[in-house]
């Protein structure tokens, strides 16, 4: 099974919802996520930038009272949630009007999921966040070592990581059980640390780093059992080698059955169920560090505020 990827927009038309770029920005800035939302792409990042992108040559442009960086955003229904550092929650029930919210803590959030009409953010120093309204909310400490950097649910349950090596799990998001998975699998894999989750109906992915700081990816159908899957590839002259760049993010396409990996240094990883047929390809010279599906297309952005649109089929 061959992938044939086509780059079809180098750049969506676009208007920054906040100034653009200054000068002496920090060496990491860019797009952190990526959404789609009302038909369109939304785009958040460094600098409190959120961006909506379409491929029409006119996009709206709204501002919000927030100018730190933006690490989560999500799309549900016409609302639109995000936050980011310092503890900061934003809203939008519109898509036009944003107003920002203080969680009542200082540590960052690095990642939000809808779970059981329950907003779960999960923050730096192992802490949990929930509410109801996206006005108050609730703390919660599972009891991890590490900082919670992705969250995401499906109908059943909810999962966290954190950079320490640990799984958290919740089905209904307020009680949560803790494995370490370094403890666990101590003499079956490489100590681990974790920085994204994705579920889809049947399975979890969580990527991370080994202890040499080479790029991980495990799967689990509940999160009880856990396999690592090689990130092995056949290059153009038909060697197979192993992938080095570290993965960011991860999406799923549900009609191909096929897990997307942004990855630094301009990667994209195919991971099909065939264990034997990944697919490497170099798709930008920018680290992607964000990733969705639209409209049959892969929407990648990241590094630089950078963004690009690819179509892709399968032969």
């Amino acid at each position: 099974m061959t992938p044939v990827i086509t780059v079809i927009f180098i750049l969506f038309s676009a208007i920054s919802l906040m100034s653009g770029m200054q000068a002496g920005v920090p060496a990491d800035s860019g797009y952190r996520d990526i959404v789609v939302a009302g038909g369109k792409i939304l785009a958040a990042g460094t600098n409190g930038r959120l961006d909506y992108y379409e491929a029409a040559p006119s996009a709206a442009s709204f501002s919000i009272p927030y100018k730190s960086d933006i690490s989560s955003v999500i799309s549900v229904d016409r609302m639109i949630l995000a936050a980011g550092a310092r503890g900061y929650f934003i809203i939008s029930e519109d898509g036009r009007n944003f107003k920002v919210s203080n969680t009542g803590t200082a540590y960052n959030i690095n990642g939000i999921t809808m779970f059981k009409n329950v907003l779960v953010a999960g923050a730096d120093n192992g802490t949990i966040l929930v509410s109801t309204d996206g006005i108050s909310f609730g703390h919660i400490q599972p009891g991890v070592r590490g900082n919670i950097l992705s969250v995401d649910s499906n109908d059943s349950f909810c999962i966290g990581v954190t950079d320490a090596g640990e799984i958290i799990k919740s089905e209904d998001g307020f009680t949560w059980r803790v494995t370490d998975f370094n403890k666990e699998y101590k003499g079956y894999y490489q100590q681990c640390t974790f920085s994204k989750v994705i579920l889809t109906e049947d399975r979890i992915a969580v990527a991370g780093s080994h202890a040499d700081n080479s790029p991980a990816l495990f799967f689990s159908t509940s999160g009880s059992v856990w396999n690592e899957r090689a990130l092995n590839y056949e290059d153009e002259r038909g060697d197979f080698r192993m992938m080095e760049s570290q993965i960011n993010d991860i999406a799923y396409d549900a009609d191909k059955n096929v897990f997307l990996l942004a990855c630094d240094d301009g990667f994209l990883m195919i991971i099909p169920s065939c264990s034997k047929c990944n697919e490497l390809m170099k798709v930008t010279e920018k680290d992607i560090r964000a990733i969705c599906l639209s409209e049959g297309k892969i929407v990648i952005a990241g590094q630089d505020f950078f963004i690009k649109d690819l179509a892709f089929n399968y032969n």
